[in-house]
């Protein structure tokens, strides 16, 4: 009488599960990336820095009595303001009553460094002449960063 048996052994049983597991570690990465995640929060962070320091701005320029244009010293920097906001730091071409708003990728940058205490690393700065909006956009993905627009009181997250 012979005896029937069915089923797997134990050492098939642990190659299978051997050969899952190192399947599932080279292909895991490849179905999840972490990285836009990352790169929304680290523009999430600086979207609330900047925001943070033009509102801090804005209390500045009210606590000194400024009207809605003028210009201030803050921190060494000489910053234009218009409609309360900071328009255009030291060194910029802008005239805060002139109305022409920002003269270029540059006046963002200075007015970047101004507020924000540092240089822009993390970020290309874009201008927009027509709306007078600088355009803060991620090198690593230029699809994400944040809309700055003095002029309307706009500040807006790009995502």
């Amino acid at each position: 009488m012979s005896k029937q048996t069915a089923g797997f052994t134990l050492i098939e049983l642990v190659v299978v599960i051997v050969i899952l597991g190192v399947l599932a570690v080279t292909a895991a990465p490849k179905f999840i990336n972490f990285s836009d995640d990352a790169y929304k929060a680290k523009n999430q962070g600086f979207f609330s820095a900047f925001s943070g320091a033009v509102k801090l701005y804005e209390s500045k320029a009210t606590i000194a009595g400024l009207g809605e244009n003028g210009k201030l010293t803050i921190s060494g920097h000489s910053i234009l303001f218009y409609n309360h906001w900071p328009e255009c730091a030291s060194g910029a071409q802008c005239n805060v009553n002139d109305g022409d708003g920002l003269a270029g990728k540059t006046e963002c940058e200075d007015l970047w460094g101004a507020i924000m205490s540092e240089p822009i690393e993390e970020y290309t700065a874009l201008d927009d002449r027509t709306t007078w909006t600088c355009r803060f956009r991620l090198k690593e993905d230029p699809s994400i960063g944040f809309n700055y627009q003095p002029r309307n009181r706009i500040l807006e997250i790009i995502q």
